[in-house]
């Protein structure tokens, strides 16, 4: 969630929903600022699910999920 993380992932699921299966953002403050907030929240209301996570997260169902979809036929 540094720089410009948010905004340029938002920018790219607008334009190409269709591509990405989840976005994955690590949270790395405690508390995010006004401006982050806002951009979160506009990741959050686009088609494509956002998981915004801790390092004490667990994301193993995150996880197989993606590792199901890598092995696909």
């Amino acid at each position: 969630d540094t720089q410009r993380d948010m905004a340029i992932y938002a920018d790219i699921a607008s334009e190409y929903p269709d591509r990405i299966e989840k976005i994955y953002i690590r949270r790395t403050f405690k508390n995010l600022s006004t401006g982050k907030t806002q951009q979160l929240q506009q990741l959050q209301q686009l088609p494509v699910p956002v998981k915004y996570f801790t390092d004490n997260d667990n994301l193993l169902e995150d996880l197989e999920m993606i590792d199901k979809y890598n092995h696909k036929s």
